[in-house]
């Protein structure tokens, strides 16, 4: 039985290229890994690939499909504008045959899902992906923090260049609503300050993860870097080592 990781957070927060490296990491270590591809009424992205990033409909069509279905296609019309919609029995088969199944969906969806996760058994986690750390927000206060979130997500918006500036507006403007409710509903937080930004590097990560062992030695490296890092003590005037005088005994023993 396969474990769900439902990944929500603000368009443009980075979540495509955490996944790409997370899927890549698991194939290195022999793990499965399943992203379940929604149904989406919005346009195709430059990168993006039909029935790999989603499958792309108009909104008459998931309309359609959602009736012919009889409730087996859950459907979702998202404040945004963009509708989306997830076949409920291709998501049951992939948590049976997959390690992992990764569902990256709008938050209002979420609760919908983790209560079909319940009925079916299958263990869920909700992660919530932020730009800033919770931290951060809380120190900021509450007036604040929906502001910086706001800002940030313009930012990274603009800088991905896929929507016009009213939707990107659109989009920033919901960010604080949505680590609202998904703080509400229970979600973990990761914060994701690098966004989208730099596919560069992203793509440099998912080609190392990709390499079996590779992650174990960037940890070992990381610590060893800490370490370095660390505040070095007042150098003693005398050595403290236990061994000195078996040492300079043995030198004088050769000595002699």
């Amino acid at each position: 039985m396969g474990k769900l990781i439902i990944l929500s957070g603000p368009s443009g927060v980075g979540k495509g290229p955490l996944t790409a490296a997370l899927a890549a990491y698991l194939r290195a270590v022999g793990r499965g890994l399943r992203k379940h591809v929604l149904y989406t009424s919005r346009s195709m992205r430059p990168g993006e690939a039909e029935g790999e990033s989603y499958f792309f409909r108009s909104a008459a069509e998931l309309r359609r499909l959602h009736v012919e279905s009889a409730g087996r296609l859950l459907f979702q019309i998202h404040g945004k504008g963009d509708w989306q919609m997830m076949d409920l029995d291709a998501l049951r088969e992939e948590l049976t045959a997959f390690d992992v199944v990764l569902l990256e969906i709008y938050y209002e969806q979420v609760p919908t899902v983790l209560d079909f996760c319940r009925n079916e058994g299958f263990p869920a986690k909700q992660i919530f992906v932020s730009p800033l750390d919770m931290k951060e927000l809380q120190s900021a206060g509450e007036e604040c923090a929906a502001a910086a979130l706001k800002a940030v997500m313009q930012t990274k918006l603009a800088n991905r260049g896929t929507e016009t500036a009213e939707k990107q507006r659109g989009r920033a403007q919901k960010a604080p609503e949505e680590l609202a409710a998904a703080l509400a509903g229970g979600a973990e937080i990761f914060p994701n300050c690098f966004g989208e930004d730099n596919g560069r590097l992203w793509g440099l990560l998912q080609e190392f993860v990709a390499v079996p062992g590779a992650l174990e030695i960037a940890k070992t490296f990381l610590a060893f870097v800490k370490t370095i890092q660390k505040d070095a003590p007042v150098a003693a005037r005398q050595s403290r080592n236990p061994h000195r005088r078996r040492l300079s005994q043995i030198r004088w023993r050769r000595r002699s």
